[in-house]
């Protein structure tokens, strides 16, 4: 099926019953119809019959949607609304342009390897110039906007990134398994310390694990975006980095990578296309790194942690890849720490560049999730994607908690 004529299907599925309404996260905080995924997909419907026109306000209604996929994962009638808006905003995309900043980021910087990698390279010294400490000390807030929120907290950029910490072949005597380790821009930049745990726990499992160095961005931004001719740009640098590698699997550390590779790659190219068949070949083999510890039941060699320890689900790993127990199984399974379930999940209002874009609606969302896991008593946040890491520790340091945010993998 072509892919506007799967847009058209998918539309017609939805029946306006309004499940969306109990689990979207922005209508939860706006209350308005525009805001909920029914509402969205009226929306396109309306664009889609030339019902409505191409204007910024209707940009800016589509662009309120986190793409946690909460709404297709709950709808009866099988209506993707992540999908579907993002259709809507390839529409908008393609009739009314993109802003400068966005070229100048998503187009001109994040597609190509060299100039990305030597830009976040030379970041480390210029952040100290564009960037002031957080409260505390803790993490950093820009000095100048940058399209930036100035209350916003990050996390720096390392002083070594991972590729540089650790061997292309990280190897083992003997190895029972070899896996290439798709870290993503988070873990190779800004958290090493997460690849450097899988890693660790991996070899000592007698896992060789390979870092490809050409391994680029996943492309997720661009995707969400509705970007899709970006998109495949950098699905292809990827796919000619991992289709070719002779491993047993593809893990990942973090959940939107692992839904890229997995569920977008093969969904940006035909089937009968060259690129389709080796964007199914890697989606079989990618694993998230508890997907692939359960599996084989690893057990834990960092020996005993005390502490009270709780769970953040994020949505790209929950709703997308489908791995909620097997985090939990893992936690539970590490001596000297009590694992606490929060009485109701929650997103945690990152969505990518929907934080940045939508500061303030973002963190009323992050301080929901926020008070469902602090309620807990648990010392430590254990979660499986950075993006949720690093928006979970900017609510942290606004509200000042005694709370640690960690990998799942860097407590095994």
């Amino acid at each position: 099926m072509a892919y506007r004529d799967h847009i058209a299907d998918l539309v017609q599925k939805c029946n306006r019953c309004g499940a969306c309404q109990s689990v979207c996260p922005v209508y939860q905080e706006l209350g308005v119809e525009s805001g909920l995924a029914r509402g969205k997909i009226s929306l396109v419907k309306a664009l889609r019959q030339g019902e409505l026109d191409s204007t910024p306000g209707l940009t800016k209604r589509l662009d309120l949607c986190l793409q946690c996929k909460q709404c297709t994962a709950n709808c009866p009638g099988g209506a993707e609304g992540d999908t579907i808006i993002r259709w809507g905003r390839a529409e908008m995309q393609k009739k009314l342009g993109v802003s400068l900043l966005y070229q100048l980021i998503a187009r001109l910087l994040l597609p190509r390897r060299g100039i990305f990698n030597a830009t976040l390279r030379m970041g480390k010294w210029g952040q100290k110039i564009l960037f002031r400490p957080g409260p505390h000390g803790q993490g950093m807030l820009p000095r100048i906007p940058l399209g930036l929120d100035r209350r916003r907290v990050l996390a720096p950029l390392a002083p070594q990134t991972l590729k540089k910490k650790l061997a292309e072949v990280n190897a083992v005597p003997s190895p029972v398994l070899k896996v290439a380790y798709f870290s993503g821009c988070m873990a190779n930049y800004i958290y090493p310390q997460v690849g450097e745990a899988l890693v660790r726990v991996l070899n000592q499992h007698r896992v060789e694990v390979m870092i490809p160095p050409l391994q680029h961005c996943c492309g997720m931004p661009v995707f969400s975006s509705g970007d899709m001719a970006t998109a495949r740009i950098m699905a292809k640098e990827n796919l000619r980095v991992l289709a070719g590698l002779d491993v047993d699997a593809v893990v990942v550390s973090c959940g939107s990578c692992g839904l890229a590779l997995k569920e977008h790659y093969p969904e940006l190219f035909e089937e009968k296309d060259p690129w389709g068949q080796m964007a199914r070949k890697v989606a079989e083999k990618v694993k998230d790194i508890t997907e692939f510890i359960s599996e084989r039941n690893f057990a834990p060699e960092m020996g005993r942690r005390e502490g009270k320890v709780t769970y953040h689900d994020p949505c790209h790993l929950k709703y997308g890849l489908k791995v909620t127990q097997q985090p939990r199984d893992i936690l539970k399974r590490i001596p000297g720490l009590t694992f606490i379930e929060a009485k109701q999940g929650h997103c945690c209002g990152s969505g990518g560049s929907f934080c940045l874009k939508h500061y303030d609606l973002a963190t009323k969302i992050t301080d929901h999730c926020l008070n469902n896991l602090s309620e807990t008593g648990a010392d430590i946040v254990a979660t499986g994607c950075l993006a949720c890491r690093m928006q979970l520790e900017d609510a942290i340091v606004r509200k000042g908690l005694n709370l640690q945010v960690r990998h799942t993998v860097e407590l095994f």
